[in-house]
C-alpha cells in the first residue's frame, strides 16, 4: 500500500502532487507476528482541484487492489482535506515587490501544506513567507532556522507590512 502511495505521487510530481505515509500504528507491534489491525495514515496534495480528484481515484484503486493481494479489509475511516482558500494575488504581488526592492532573492513556492494561513485565508487577504532551514530540513525534528536565513524575511514582512498599510 505504502509504495502504491507513492507511485502515485511519484507519477504527479512533476505538476505539484505529493503523496506520503505519515503515520503508521500495527497492533499488536510485536516482532514475528502477524498485526491484526493496522492503521495507516496517508496524505496526497495537488495544487489542481481536477489532479487532486485524480490522485485520489487512483489511491482509492491501490487500496482496493492491496486488499485483494493481501487477502484482508481495509476500510478507509477518514478522509478530509483542507487549504483549497487561494491566496491572495496582490498580497502575493506586493511580497515580491517588496523582495525586489529591498535587493532579496526570493523563489515563489506553493504550499499545500496545512500552514495556519490558510485559516486566516478564509477572513483576510493571506500569503507567507518561507525562509530556508539549515541544511534545508524543514518539517522534521532536525529542523533549525539560522538567525541570518530569518532576519531577511522578518524584514520583508516588515517592510510588506508598511507598504500594505500605506496604500
Amino acid at each position: 500500500m505504502i509504495a502504491a502511495v507513492n507511485d502515485v505521487g511519484l507519477a504527479y510530481a512533476a505538476d505539484e502532487g505529493r503523496t506520503t505515509t505519515t503515520r503508521i500504528e500495527s497492533f499488536p507491534n510485536l516482532p514475528g507476528t502477524y498485526a491484526e489491525e493496522v492503521k495507516l495514515t496517508l496524505d496526497y496534495r495537488h495544487i489542481d482541484a481536477a489532479r487532486f480528484e485524480s490522485m485520489g481515484k487512483e489511491i482509492e484503486a491501490a487500496i482496493a487492489v492491496a486488499a485483494r493481494k493481501g487477502n484482508v479489509e481495509i476500510d478507509v475511516a477518514q478522509g478530509w482535506s483542507w487549504g483549497s482558500e487561494l491566496f491572495a494575488a496582490d498580497c502575493i504581488e506586493l511580497l515580491k515587490s517588496t523582495a525586489r526592492e529591498l535587493g532579496l532573492p526570493y523563489r515563489e513556492m506553493r504550499s499545500q501544506a496545512g500552514h495556519d494561513a490558510y485559516a486566516v485565508a478564509t477572513m483576510a487577504p493571506t500569503a507567507m513567507i518561507f525562509t530556508p532551514c539549515f541544511e534545508g530540513i524543514s518539517h522534521n525534528v532536525k529542523e533549525n532556522i539560522e538567525l541570518t536565513r530569518s532576519v531577511p524575511g522578518a524584514n520583508l514582512l516588515l517592510n510588506a507590512a508598511v507598504a500594505r498599510a500605506n496604500r
